[in-house]
């Protein structure tokens, strides 16, 4: 591992992307510095991980400084609160009590999350609202900054953090900054319009974009794209073609292993999949399963779904090149700075023998518990 970091601290030293620009040191002299230990950039479950980690750790939490933009759980509080969740509440509520620093079971609130079975899911919105009160909690024992990120650099073995009115210093840096919707594989025609990712995942914000007559494709085969067609069957359309190039995966449990735990479908997705999808299908649903996604697909549709799963959001200063050095079991970007979350996830041996990306708050929780350690170790 430290032999990967002297590579990495090579390649930062001369990755341009890293310097600092000419524009940012001028604004450095015109707002406050901050000085910390440990900056987290995101606060959605993969940074809210890092700092309940880095706090169980023993880090003081007065160098601790958390960032992030709206503190509301990320784009899960933002977007998904109505999406149906396909993890049992049992593993949403073993999370919550996994973290000493959390203290939830000083939280008095009854959320709908411990209502249900423990073997049931629920709406996101079920752990949205306990995280919301977690995140509130950490606020009042780090130090947080409610800001857009406006620029990330490095200088003489120092990140500087960038946002309107501060620049944050700190040797370590920790990026939980999220995903987005993949981009569409092809731009929209004139006669066609793309309707969003998360509109249609939202069965109550998806009627807005969609009429009677619409021939809509939805392009994908992962867990979001059969919830978009789950949430289309319920509509008057004219057609619904669904363009996947793999037919669909379940996960499947076997004693204590699960196989295609991270990608197969589970909860509510599974059974409308297996209950309708593959056998009692409505007659306007035309599968073109096992096919790549062409323009003659959807010169028909005047409407597309893209649900092609999620890519890393940009965070700026940093290069894609650098980004993609994370190493997936270390979680080490570059000397000092770090990735966790659904942008920088582990890389798994799943029970079949396929390797995935260990996604959700239970991948990240055990993510952090491994690597954290080793982060505080390193020497730089």
């Amino acid at each position: 591992m430290m032999q990967r970091v002297r590579c990495l601290s090579l390649l930062l030293t001369i990755t341009c992307q890293l310097t600092i620009t000419r524009q940012y040191a001028n604004a450095a002299t015109d707002v406050p510095t901050i000085t910390a230990k440990w900056i987290v950039i995101g606060a959605g479950p993969g940074g809210t991980s890092c700092v309940g980690q880095l706090l169980d750790e023993g880090v003081d939490s007065n160098s601790i400084v958390w960032v992030d933009k709206a503190f509301n759980v990320g784009r899960l509080g933002a977007c998904y609160r109505n999406v149906p969740g396909n993890t049992r509440n049992l593993v949403f509520i073993d999370y919550l009590y996994h973290y000493k620093s959390f203290e939830f079971n000083t939280c008095s609130i009854e959320y709908s999350l411990f209502k249900g079975g423990h073997n049931d899911t629920c709406p996101l919105n079920g752990i949205v609202q306990p995280l919301e009160w977690v995140t509130h909690h950490l606020r009042t024992k780090v130090r947080s900054v409610q800001a857009v990120v406006n620029n990330i650099a490095h200088k003489d073995g120092i990140w500087h953090v960038h946002t309107a009115e501060h620049v944050i210093i700190a040797p370590r840096v920790v990026l939980a900054t999220g995903s987005q919707p993949k981009d569409p594989l092809y731009q929209a025609q004139a006669h066609q319009t793309i309707i969003p990712l998360d509109a249609a995942l939202d069965a109550s914000t998806l009627p807005a974009h969609v009429t009677p007559t619409d021939v809509i494709a939805v392009v994908g085969s992962a867990h979001s794209a059969f919830l978009v067609l789950k949430n289309l069957c319920a509509l008057p359309t004219a057609k619904i073609v669904h363009i996947a190039n793999t037919p669909v995966c379940y996960a499947l449990e076997a004693g204590r292993h699960i196989f295609y735990k991270h990608t197969g479908l589970k909860g509510l997705v599974a059974r409308w999949a297996r209950e309708v999808y593959e056998n009692n299908p409505p007659p306007n649903l035309v599968k073109k399963i096992g096919e790549m996604c062409t323009l003659s697909d959807l010169a028909a549709c005047n409407k597309i779904i893209y649900a092609r799963g999620y890519q890393r959001s940009p965070v700026p200063g940093l290069s894609s090149e650098l980004l993609n050095n994370y190493d997936s079991h270390t979680g080490v970007i570059a000397p000092g700075l770090f990735g966790i979350g659904i942008a920088f996830p582990e890389l798994v041996l799943d029970a079949s023998g396929q390797y995935e990306y260990a996604i959700g708050l239970n991948g990240f929780m055990h993510f952090a518990q491994r690597v954290v350690p080793e982060w505080i170790a390193l020497k730089f």
